[in-house]
């Protein structure tokens, strides 16, 4: 049954005495009322869509032996709701249903819900007993996610998916089970548990996606692995062939990673604030997407000679890291790889990049020396976005496209010439109050102002460009030099 009211004008509605308002009949409470205690009418089958949405004063309610469903963001941030008593009736839970009540303490599942949505009960810092007694399926996204007070949870054995996220920055949990009907842990689903005492993989398991054990240590934690796809050695998750490398759970400074590791897998090193130094192997070929991103204290970084593929936000702010050398052989840079790498200073892009992918270096402050590819297409949207310390930068012959907003915020940069195969230049590339001047080969320029016809007053061609130069310097009172004109023997030098 469908839990959201759209009848405009609630022509089919009523109030009760209190204020709250239901369909006739009964079967819909449609909108509650902000007061202390509130008993929910005997025939009532579902709550609505936000009906107690933000009702903080609401700190008891009673439900019906009928209902069947309470809609999505029913009680969001009912934030001096303690407990709640759901009945035998009760089939579905909407999602974010309870988000955000942060002074739930404890809630019993009935035995015959069969739905419990995404962000249930997400954010509710004080929950610390959780009982589930139906026999779910599936725990989905974001279910107890930073529910910071939670110790304990037994999970029925009929779960077979839990979704990401579902217990991520639940610090005090300190035990929960993986039932054997499992067979993928997604990601996140485990991150943040910084209390959590041990924790088996089931045999069961026969895939992980991303990084789940994110912010999990293997001092700290025992983590045992009976399932015959994962290997757990010396703090580090790795597939069962050791070609990929799933997560990093110990806490050294700096990391050689295993000759014989083909890929980085995604999010292996992600909030890994304790790593300054990682060695990659000759074998690796693959980092994938965010693998080391938010190391913030990642400062050295040796890649293999042998990687030709870097994912989206790999290396996304890494804050310490000033300067990397990347391999010639890499063909693939993904979007957003190096954002955020506020103190990144330069870098040279491999041969074979031919395209530059949006934000690949967005927000990198001072990185100040770009060398880009001769055969270079592309470049995308954001790319060069807030590179603050940016004064200079040569684009190849061969470039066609300049992404929008490729170098807003680009405050130093101010002359960029232009290529002479460019078909397309995106809006707003610079900043509306930016003093930028483009130059362009002469027999291009009526076309790179057809381009850009926001900047049509800015883009000069060579002869333009050398005599603004000149009246610069006159009016400046320096007279202007044509060095061309200047022989060694001089004598005015």
């Amino acid at each position: 049954m469908e839990t959201k009211y759209e009848k405009p004008g609630y022509d089919d509605t009523w109030k009760d005495e209190f204020g709250a308002i239901y369909t006739i009949g009964n079967n819909m409470l449609v909108k509650g009322v902000n007061i202390p205690h509130y008993v929910v009418r005997d025939e009532t089958k579902i709550i609505c869509d936000h009906a107690f949405d933000s009702c903080d004063e609401l700190k008891e309610i009673t439900l019906p032996k009928s209902l069947c469903q309470i809609g999505r963001y029913a009680f969001f941030q009912c934030s001096s709701l303690r407990t709640i008593n759901f009945p035998d009736s009760l089939l579905e839970i909407g999602d974010g249903a309870f988000s955000c009540c942060i002074s739930l303490e404890s809630v019993v599942l009935p035995v015959y819900l069969n739905d419990i949505g995404k962000y249930a009960f997400d954010c509710c810092t004080k929950l610390q007993d959780v009982k589930i007694l139906s026999y779910i399926e599936v725990l989905r996204f974001g279910l107890f996610n930073y529910c910071e007070s939670l110790k304990a949870l037994d999970l029925p054995y009929t779960i077979n998916r839990i979704e990401a996220r579902v217990f991520c920055g639940c610090s005090s949990l300190e035990y929960v089970n993986i039932p054997n009907s499992m067979s993928v842990i997604e990601d996140d689903t485990f991150s943040g548990m910084k209390s959590l005492k041990e924790l088996t993989i089931p045999s069961s398991i026969k895939c992980v996606l991303g990084n789940p054990f994110k912010q999990l240590s293997y001092k700290k934690c025992i983590i045992k692995s009976e399932s015959k796809e994962i290997l757990i050695e010396n703090g580090m998750v790795y597939s069962s062939n050791k070609k990929v490398l799933l997560a990093c759970l110990c806490e050294d400074t700096a990391i050689v990673v295993e000759n014989g590791v083909e890929c980085i897998g995604r999010e292996a090193f992600c909030k890994n604030e304790t790593i300054r130094e990682i060695t990659l192997p000759s074998s690796v070929k693959y980092i994938d997407d965010a693998a080391f991103a938010y190391c913030i204290n990642l400062e050295k970084v040796s890649l293999s000679a042998t990687t030709q593929i870097i994912g989206e936000y790999a290396f996304n702010n890494c804050s310490s890291i000033k300067n990397l050398d990347l391999p010639t052989i890499i063909t693939y840079i993904g979007a957003n790889a190096f954002s955020e790498c506020v103190n990144m200073q330069s870098i040279e892009l491999p041969q074979n990049i031919t395209y530059i992918e949006d934000g690949l270096f967005l927000g990198c402050e001072n990185l100040a020396n770009v060398k880009l590819p001769n055969l270079l297409v592309k470049i995308g949207k954001k790319s060069f976005c807030g590179c603050k310390r940016m004064e200079e930068i040569h684009l190849p012959e061969g470039l066609r496209i300049i992404g929008d907003n490729a170098f807003q915020g680009c405050l130093f940069l101010n002359v960029l010439n232009l290529p002479p195969y460019l078909s397309y230049i995106g809006r707003d590339i610079f900043d509306a109050y930016h003093n930028i001047i483009f130059i362009s080969p002469d027999y291009k320029k009526d076309e790179y102002k057809a381009l850009m016809p926001n900047y049509k007053k800015c883009i000069y061609d060579n002869e333009e460009y050398e005599k603004r130069l000149r009246k610069e310097d006159e009016d400046e009172g320096r007279g202007f030099i044509d060095y061309s004109d200047i022989s060694i023997d001089d004598e005015r030098y």
